[in-house]
């Protein structure tokens, strides 16, 4: 018995619900569902394999460099620099350090900018401003300083650094006003050579690692140091990890690696 108070002017009709239609309906979402997940799974295996590709192929080319390098060594010129900038102003550039190796001799220069002599790190790094290890100091202005190493890097065969990438950073940014249009420093003009690629390639034959900073290199390669942070310092220190770690390549571990970039990888569509 229907109660009286929902009883009126109402239309009665049949509904039929028909749960094969929804069971199917619902089929049909989880079936797109599983269509897009696995389009996505496989552009992200794509995307994976041609990172790896990519990287096979700096690999091979910084292989290339190295095997150079072993062949001419005492013929060729190799250069690391370093940029101190102010903590809190990265704008300001506070030091440049350039280290020179040449048939088995190095010399290290390190230079104060004297407009910016009053700002000095202490809180993200420490302040080795004045703490040069490898001779005495000088100051200079910024535009005085990026031309001396303009003038050093052009006459270098290879670039050396730690994530140097950073560093050019710092000199492209600077040297992008009119003054300083005499002053061609992008870093695609140079041959590098960075000694984290050199420690990837090396190492990803024997185990995944992750980036390692330069101190950890230092330790592992037993390059002592102190005073990092000062750009004269930290740019030697560079350049000497980069002569050990070439030393520690051997002909056999070369082989491997060679091998190892021979191997095809297929990107599937």
């Amino acid at each position: 018995m229907i109660p009286d108070e929902i009883t009126g002017d109402y239309t009665t009709e049949t509904i039929n619900l028909d749960f094969n239609d929804s069971i199917l309906h619902e089929h049909k979402l989880t079936a797109e569902a599983e269509k897009i997940a696995k389009k996505k799974k496989r552009q992200k295996e794509r995307k994976k394999l041609k990172n790896k590709q990519e990287n096979r192929e700096k690999q091979r080319i910084l292989l290339e460099k190295i095997e150079d390098i072993v062949l001419n060594s005492k013929k060729l010129i190799f250069v690391s620099f370093d940029i101190e900038a102010f903590e809190f102003d990265q704008r300001k550039l506070t030091e440049v350090g350039i280290s020179i190796y040449r048939d088995g001799k190095c010399s290290t220069q390190h230079i104060i900018i004297n407009e910016n002599i009053k700002y000095c790190n202490k809180k993200r790094v420490p302040n080795n401003k004045f703490n040069f290890s490898f001779g005495n100091s000088i100051k200079k202005s910024t535009f005085e300083a990026m031309s001396m190493l303009s003038k050093v890097l052009h006459k270098a065969d290879y670039i050396v650094g730690h994530g140097v990438s950073n560093d050019f950073n710092y000199i492209e940014r600077e040297t992008k006003s009119k003054k300083y249009n005499h002053i061609k420093m992008s870093s695609n003009l140079f041959n590098i050579i960075d000694t984290q690629d050199i420690f990837n390639m090396i190492r990803s034959n024997k185990k995944k690692t992750s980036q390692a900073s330069a101190d950890s290199l230092f330790y592992l390669y037993g390059v002592q140091f102190k005073f990092l942070h000062n750009a004269g310092n930290d740019a030697r220190y560079t350049m000497e990890l980069y002569i050990k770690m070439i030393a520690s390549i051997s002909h056999q571990e070369v082989a491997k690696i060679k091998l190892s970039l021979s191997k095809d990888i297929v990107i599937s569509q």
